[in-house]
Parts: C-alpha cells; structure tokens; sequence
C-alpha cells in the first residue's frame, strides 16, 4: 500500500513539475501539497492537475468562507451563530467583512477560470501562491479567536441566553 501511495505521489509529481515549467509555475508541488493537500488528487486524473489544483485551492477557500459566514451574517435561529458573532467587536466585523469579500471574489474568479483555459487557471495558481500569507493570516487570527472564545467559561452564559 505505501509503495502504491510513492507511486502516486510520483505519477503526480512529474505531471505538476510539466506544468510547472509550461506555465512558469512559482509554487514547488511540497509547497502546494502543504497548503492544499493536492496528493489526494487522483494518479488517474493527473492530466487534470491544473484544474484540480485550482479545485484543491477553491475548497480551501470555501472553508475559509464557510467558517466566517455564521459572523459576517448572523442567524438568531443559530446558536453557533449567535455565539460567535458575540465574541467579536462590530468594527472587527467590518474589517471580517472586508476580507470575506476578498475571499468570496476569489472563489468566483476560480470558478470562472475553471471555464476558461487551462493556462488562466495556471495564472491564477501563481497569483494565489504571492499572496497566499495575506489570504491565509487573517483566518488564523479570526480562527485563534473563536476557538479561544468557545473555550471560555462564560460561553454558557450566551447558551443560556440563546435557550431563554
């Protein structure tokens, strides 16, 4: 099974490394396998790579929107909801909503490259790639602060309130 899995990883490899000096890609395949899990990619699709690169890259994203969403528009019939946006200031929010715009421009312009040519989403994997710290360091903070708020005590106070 391990071999199989080298295998894979190699099969993958070399098809991104093609790609990689066709499209002048700036990300290394460790690199991008760290940040998006590509070696989950299937060895069969590995002519797809481009694309499935920008699908791996999508679904992180949609993650990240997935998770601010419950903030950014809070539902009163969502304890979740309700809970986390209570955790941060309104002007944290706004500045939240900023960034969920970026994130949400983003997913769409994924998607549409993924109609277009194969070498738009290669432009789009080196575009996210220089500014990948800046998409990705504004989650962590806004991650580190829900999960240390769900971690408090008084959280039950916010259950008690949503239950009365």
């Amino acid at each position: 099974m391990a071999k199989e899995k080298c295998e894979d990883h190699e099969v993958l490899k070399k098809a991104y490394d093609e790609v990689k000096t066709r499209y002048n890609l700036v990300p290394t395949f460790e690199e991008l396998d760290n940040e998006f899990e590509i070696t989950v990619i299937e060895p069969e699709r590995a002519h797809f790579i481009v694309r499935d690169i920008n699908r791996a890259i999508c679904s992180k994203i949609h993650k990240f929107i997935d998770n601010l969403a419950p903030i950014i528009s809070p539902q009163p019939s969502s304890m979740h909801s309700m809970v986390e946006v209570k955790l941060f200031e309104k002007h944290e929010v706004e500045e939240m909503f900023k960034y969920y715009k970026k994130l949400m421009h983003l997913l769409h312009k994924s998607i549409l490259l993924s109609l277009k040519e194969e070498k738009d989403e290669a432009e789009f994997i080196n575009e996210i790639w220089k500014d990948w710290p800046q998409i990705k360091n504004p989650i962590i903070s806004y991650m580190s602060k829900i999960t240390e708020g769900w971690s408090k005590e008084d959280i039950e106070e916010h259950t008690n309130e949503y239950l009365s």
